[in-house]
């Protein structure tokens, strides 16, 4: 007898909160490629980075941006 029933697999995904994008974004900006290990971790960040839900790509992205701008605001200090 065969089944009827469909198996519905749902895409293995996963939530991080702010302090986990936090440091995700860190290890990218600690790890450039040039640096000791950065080639290597930049490629386990982005193997894990497709893992992430749409609201864990998104809390990337915001502390990407704030990362941006905590810099441009360093940068601009210290050249006054």
């Amino acid at each position: 007898m065969v089944s009827t029933r469909r198996c519905r697999l749902r895409p293995l995904t996963f939530d991080i909160n702010g302090d986990e994008a936090r440091a995700f974004v860190a290890l990218q900006e600690g790890f450039a490629p040039g640096t000791p290990y950065g080639e290597a971790v930049q490629h386990l960040l982005k193997r894990w980075e497709w893992l992430f839900s749409e609201k864990s790509h998104q809390l990337v992205q915001q502390k990407q941006t704030s990362c941006l701008f905590r810099h441009a605001a360093i940068i601009t200090t210290r050249r006054l």
